[in-house]
């Protein structure tokens, strides 16, 4: 009797089992359901469905479990019933604050952000989202369409850079996660939104505001337009050097001759030189001296051959124009490139001027005869010129790991990934192709264009063998 009940069961048991399977999804309909799939839901290989709430759905400090179905209707209607659930939980004594109201509060608790930084961020907010209709807009009604919109807004009308929004993405998925955090919504309608807004959007970027390296030639029509007038010449020396370094426009505008030692051949950088709106009646604008970002951009720079020629001209200049220092900001004193007044030079006039360089140079060469052949210089900024020092170094062959610590980049990713805009010269020679221009040794030309090819080996060797112990970590620890 014991044996016919037992076999019952079993029976019963491989009846529920069939049963079950009977209801997953056959194989054959993979295909067709995986392209179905939204985000946080995937098909498994039993043949069911399942859901996680991805953070862009839920953001808040309950654990959710994952949730399981058979068929796609029937897991859209668990997570309907979940985030019904989590939305119980919301606060809605807060239901009508608006994004602005919001930011006011963000901007009495935040903590562990740079002076710096945080002057930047009210900055951009106060000008960009709260005159906006996204700063007047309750945060329980803001979704992340809002945001991509808000974001299409910024780049149709204003022309505003990709580097422009990441910062306003870092600072709206804060204050968004303050309302998280203060149980006002359930998820975070701002994490994820410019990743997906460059994906629709080709990167962010138009042709009108693509910031890209110098072609070779372009670079050597700019330092030929340099040496050409002597009426330039503090400006020259000022622009050979940041692009002969690769250095941030902070970093040299901070720069002082104790950082540069000539006996060693070598640059320390270790702070930067801000210059930046306070948005208080008593000061509207300050310098001030901060320290480097991350450790990596603490460092020292070999200096190249053309560069310390360059820097002891300046000196030189310097000398002969009777030009003394006469700032002073934060204990430093004794900066490198300054005014003819004496004090230091800010970002903001760096990049007049560049623009002012540009279109005399242009000029000069459609005015000339047979201009109309001769290679134009694109609108660049400062920081282009950081873009195209290092895709110099990267398309010399100089060791992608000394490049890193030359740039002062954290990650390698950011060397290869965001300054190697590699040129059509390169990638020709690169697939075994004929190249026209000997742009491999861009960096052994003279100021004057002529080429020192034995030099320019000296100066890569150089760079390898100062970062020789770094590049022999690296091979250590990516084999």
């Amino acid at each position: 009797m014991a044996k016919i009940i037992s076999e019952n069961e079993k029976g019963v048991q491989s009846q529920k089992k069939k049963k079950r399977a009977s209801k997953r999804i056959p194989e054959k309909d993979f295909d067709a359901i995986s392209s179905k799939l939204l985000p946080g839901e995937t098909l498994r290989k039993d043949g069911r469905v399942m859901w996680r709430p991805t953070k862009q759905q839920y953001d808040g400090p309950e654990e959710v479990k994952a949730v399981y179905a058979s068929s796609l209707p029937e897991l859209r209607q668990k997570e309907k019933e979940v985030l019904k659930a989590l939305a119980k939980n919301i606060s809605n004594k807060d239901s009508r604050i608006t994004v602005n109201g919001l930011y006011q509060r963000w901007k009495k608790v935040k903590a562990g952000i740079r002076d710096n930084t945080a002057s930047n961020y009210f900055y951009m907010y106060e000008r960009f989202i709260e005159p906006s209709v996204l700063g007047r807009t309750a945060v329980v009604n803001v979704g992340k369409s809002d945001i991509l919109g808000f974001y299409n807004k910024l780049i149709d009308e204003r022309a505003m850079g990709v580097s422009t929004l990441d910062t306003l993405q870092n600072l709206l998925t804060q204050i968004f996660g303050l309302a998280v955090d203060d149980r006002i919504m359930p998820y975070n309608p701002a994490l994820g939104a410019l990743k997906q807004f460059k994906r629709a959007t080709n990167n962010g970027v138009t042709r009108s505001m693509k910031r890209k390296a110098l072609t070779v030639a372009e670079q050597q029509t700019f330092l030929d337009y340099l040496d050409s007038d002597p009426e330039i010449r503090a400006w020259r020396n000022l622009f050979v050097v940041l692009l002969g370094t690769g250095m941030r426009i902070s970093e040299l505008c901070g720069l002082t001759w104790n950082n540069v030692d000539f006996g060693q051949d070598m640059i320390c950088i270790d702070h930067d030189l801000i210059y930046f709106d306070k948005r208080t009646e008593a000061v509207k604008c300050t310098l001030e001296i901060h320290d480097p970002k991350t450790d990596a951009g603490r460092r020292m720079i070999p200096m190249l051959p053309f560069v310390k020629t360059t820097l002891l001209q300046e000196k030189e200049f310097q000398d002969q124009t009777g030009i003394r220092c006469t700032a002073r900001v934060g204990g430093y004193e004794g900066f490198v490139f300054m005014n003819r007044f004496g004090d230091v030079q800010k970002h903001t006039t760096c990049n007049r001027a560049l623009k002012r360089l540009i279109r005399d140079c242009n000029e000069r060469i459609l005015l000339s005869p047979g201009g109309e052949d001769k290679v134009l210089l694109p609108y660049f900024s400062c920081h282009s010129l950081r873009h195209t020092a290092i895709t110099r170094l990267v398309e010399a062959g100089v060791n992608i790991v000394a490049v890193q610590h030359y740039a002062g980049h954290v990650d390698i990713s950011t060397t290869l990934g965001v300054y190697t805009d590699c040129q059509k010269e390169f990638l020709r020679e690169s697939f075994g192709l004929s190249t026209k221009t000997e742009y491999r040794d861009i960096f052994a030309e003279s100021l004057n264009g002529e080429k020192q090819k034995k030099k320019g080996k000296e100066n890569l060797n150089l760079l390898d063998s100062f970062y020789s112990d770094e590049i022999k970590r690296s091979s250590v620890m990516d084999p």
